[in-house]
């Protein structure tokens, strides 16, 4: 992929703006960034790198993603002495900056988010996915959530990596703890499929899943293999349109 409309760009003071940062010289201001990376053997020339800490901790590869082509790299405040004469932006937490660009890109663009979570097996939120990418696809650019990029890793770096003219943006949102906001920021259309055993790894199974059937999700797409398919449809007349088109997808998946 070319560097140019089809990646996020921005220069470093600007960046440092958009997530909060600081400390980063004055005579690296201009340089510019082309995309965003978490793994530092994945460097693209000109991308920022964010270390994540995780099993490994990002910030001890920082100097290798340098070397890859990164122009510049995120640092958290707390960790200690980055390498010396490296662009450096220094934040509270580089996974919430993550998160913090991706919503300004996001809306900077200003496409049109449908968010999917549920359970009940993988599958039927896949299926969903790609039906509606499917149905959306015909008629506008669309962009979705690739694998597993459910998490809260996964859904900035999907929104980060989607081209500029992209007009329709599908996420699949995993749920993983309590108070999780994604749904909040990012959606313009969420859709729950069936979910009696929601995944929730990190609190009681369904009492607190009830988060994801609050106010917060606009239409609850109930799918099941017999014929006691349940929907509820609600707002525009556009995404009741989506929706039809949607059941009938499924149903023809069933037969």
């Amino acid at each position: 992929m070319e560097i140019g409309d089809n990646l996020i760009q921005m220069n470093l003071k600007k960046l440092e703006e958009v997530i909060n940062g600081g400390g980063l010289h004055e005579s690296f201001h201009h340089l510019e960034i082309h995309g965003v990376c978490i793994d530092s053997k994945n460097i693209k020339e000109g991308n920022v790198f964010v270390p994540i800490i995780r099993v490994k901790d990002g910030h001890e590869y920082v100097k290798e993603a340098m070397d890859n082509g990164a122009v510049a790299s995120l640092w958290k405040k707390s960790y200690g002495t980055p390498p010396k004469g490296v662009p450096i932006i220094f934040v509270d937490d580089t996974l919430f900056a993550l998160q913090q660009l991706a919503q300004f890109y996001r809306r900077e663009i200003n496409v049109k988010v449908i968010g999917i979570t549920g359970s009940n097996g993988k599958t039927t939120v896949k299926d969903i996915k790609d039906i509606i990418e499917g149905i959306l696809s015909s008629t506008y650019r669309v962009h979705k959530t690739k694998g597993n990029f459910n998490s809260q890793i996964g859904l900035p770096l999907t929104i980060l990596e989607m081209k500029r003219n992209t007009e329709f943006l599908i996420l699949e949102m995993g749920m993983s703890e309590k108070g999780c906001r994604i749904i909040e920021r990012f959606t313009w259309n969420s859709f729950r499929g069936n979910c009696p055993k929601v995944d929730v790894k990190n609190q009681n199974l369904f009492k607190n899943a009830c988060i994801l059937q609050s106010e917060e999700i606009e239409y609850s797409v109930n799918i099941k293999s017999d014929d006691q398919e349940k929907y509820m449809m609600q707002r525009s007349t556009e995404s009741n349109r989506l929706l039809e088109r949607l059941r009938y997808r499924m149903m023809e998946r069933h037969l």
